[in-house]
């Protein structure tokens, strides 16, 4: 008897559990997505789901959304979001925009939203405020204010912001019962998780990030990368040149050559392998001129994460013509494997600014058949040293050259300086005008600043460089 009491008290616990939990499954409590970092990666700005848009009637969101400008304009945003209407309130540092969803009416008409005001202007008594259609690059909304301008914010999810999530950490937000992707930021590239995140009402849904996880380039939806993969950007400068881009190489005098370095960086978190295509890291095609070639191929076939290589491509032209073209490839193992983009060139017989001139100078005047062209720096020296220096100057074995006047000094500083053009200090430069007031002055022009100074003292050491003028023969 005392052992069936027993048995039956155990029955009676494990029915209890089952009650339990069956009463959790039922009740629940607060829907929460928990957000795993498992991968060698951190993963920063993480957000669960932005404000896209996957048909006319319904969003891939609700929530509440706040936003800041992304122009000029003094605006800040708020969104209330449900599937059939948007509730939006701007405010503004200027008082006809703050809290305008109380002086006017929010309508959504699909992806679009659309705001009619209750002006209190005499000039403007119904002003009408007309959206664009939603962004489909991130969390990028914009629309345009009727004639005033035209707004984009960015938007962040209330309180499904995580700013950064460690390697081997894992973080756990509320959130909203729906399906939508996460978001998140490598190395100023936005990624959206390949995999669609369902998070059901009343439960706990988990997602794990490993190196394997595959992720989706916002802003280039075809480019697909595991995360602990390598990530491939291309640069020439400060400039981004994306997958199947183009570069221009402008105008090059013909029999004439221009060379160009392009940056090849590795964002991803493993090496970036360039693979061998004929021999060759670089390769061109299309190239049916010929008047390409890779002269500096990368000196690193292996790129470490956060690391970079260059490569240099000339182009010379024989003959006059436009948009001379080819194509450059690096196959890699990266998220663009066959990353490709277009290099164009003209060709003519004049000379351009920034060119090469006949006396090897560097050509700062084009106009009607008349060039000019300036030396290199040919030291600091008191205006009397400078005149002499300048008209010594043999450059080319030309015998023409000069100190330039004050009107020649601002097409150096217009022309070539403010472009980083011509390799120009920001230090004061001479020039051969005199000053009425006083032989004890000339004119100087400061290059840090663009001013011209009129009075300045000929004892005083300022730069030189000597320019002269020629036509073509």
């Amino acid at each position: 008897m005392k052992l069936l009491f027993l048995v039956l008290i155990a029955f009676a616990f494990v029915f209890t559990g089952c009650d339990v939990d069956n009463e959790d499954k039922i009740t629940g409590g607060e829907t929460t997505l928990q957000i795993k970092n498992e991968s060698s990666r951190e993963l920063a700005q993480t957000i669960f789901r932005s404000v896209l848009f996957t048909s006319v009637e319904n969003a891939d969101i609700i929530g509440t959304w706040t936003g800041t400008s992304l122009t000029s304009t003094a605006h800040t945003l708020r969104l209330d979001i449900t599937n059939t209407a948007w509730t939006a309130i701007i405010q503004s540092t200027n008082n006809y925009w703050n809290n305008s969803s109380s002086q006017g009416t929010w309508i959504r008409n699909g992806n679009s939203l659309a705001f009619t005001a209750i002006s209190n202007s005499a000039y403007y008594p119904d002003y009408q405020i007309r959206s664009s259609t939603a962004t489909l690059s991130g969390n990028i909304l914009t629309f345009r204010t009727g004639g005033i301008n035209t707004l984009t914010f960015g938007l962040i999810c209330d309180n499904l912001q995580i700013p950064t999530i460690k390697s081997g950490t894992s973080v756990t937000k509320p959130v909203e019962a729906g399906e939508g992707y996460i978001f998140l930021n490598i190395n100023n590239t936005d990624f959206r998780t390949n995999e669609l995140v369902i998070a059901e009402n009343n439960k706990k849904t988990e997602f794990t990030f490993t190196n394997n996880t595959l992720l989706i380039d916002v802003n280039n939806p075809n480019n697909t990368v595991a995360l602990g993969g390598a990530l491939i950007t291309v640069k020439q400068g400060n400039t981004i040149i994306e997958q199947h881009g183009e570069y221009s190489f402008g105008t090059v005098r013909i029999n004439n050559t221009k060379e160009v370095t392009f940056t090849i960086a590795n964002s991803g978190g493993s090496n970036l392998t360039i693979e061998n295509v004929n021999g060759n890291r670089i390769n061109l095609t299309d190239n049916n001129s010929g008047l390409y070639e890779v002269n500096l191929q990368p000196l690193s076939q292996s790129i470490s994460p956060n690391n970079n290589t260059t490569f240099t491509i000339r182009f010379s032209p024989t003959a006059t013509g436009n948009n001379f073209a080819a194509t450059v490839n690096i196959k890699t193992n990266s998220n663009i494997s066959d990353f490709a983009f277009r290099i164009i060139g003209n060709c003519s017989n004049d000379y351009q600014i920034g060119d090469t001139g006949p006396g090897g100078g560097m050509v700062f005047f084009v106009q009607g058949g008349q060039y000019k062209e300036c030396s290199g720096e040919l030291g600091s020296f008191n205006w009397s040293t400078a005149m002499t220096t300048a008209s010594s100057y043999k450059g080319g074995g030309f015998s023409d050259w000069y100190l330039p006047s004050s009107g020649e000094l601002d097409l150096l500083y217009e022309n070539l300086h403010k472009k980083g053009l011509g390799g120009f200090s920001n230090n004061y430069y001479w020039s051969s005008t005199t000053a009425s007031s006083s032989s004890s002055y000339a004119t100087s022009k400061n290059f840090s600043s663009g001013s011209m100074y009129t009075t300045d003292y000929r004892t005083a050491l300022n730069r030189v460089r000597a320019v002269r003028s020629f036509t073509l023969n």
